[in-house]
């Protein structure tokens, strides 16, 4: 087994995301693994990879909430509940810095898990 290479850093810490496939209701659930490429999810349901959701992303430190489109790129079932992992897809710049810097505070252990 090798080592798993990413195009972008990644924290594993427990916040908050609301997603819509499109053909479900907005689900509000826990979120982890974010990157500033992606993040991801607990699911009701298994979704489908290559599917879109809009999502809405809650940090506990931050007020608001950051808006973005992503495609999902994994789905799976573990322990008994369903995780989709998705890639960004519409994402500001503004965000995206909110979200760069927010990994960069745990780098730094500004913020701890």
């Amino acid at each position: 087994m090798g080592i798993e290479k990413r195009q972008f850093p990644r924290i594993d810490h427990v916040f908050k995301v609301k997603y819509e496939t499109g053909r479900d209701k907005s689900v509000k659930t826990s979120a982890k693994d974010l990157s500033y490429g992606g993040v991801a999810f607990e699911t009701e349901n298994l979704l489908r990879s290559g599917d879109m959701v809009d999502l809405k992303i809650y940090f506990e430190e931050l007020p608001g909430e950051i808006p973005a489109g992503a495609k999902i790129v994994r789905s799976w079932t573990e322990e008994n509940k369903n995780f989709a992992a998705v890639e960004f897809t519409d994402l500001n710049e503004e965000d995206h810095t909110i979200i760069e810097e927010y990994l960069s505070y745990f780098e730094e252990g500004i913020i701890r898990d």
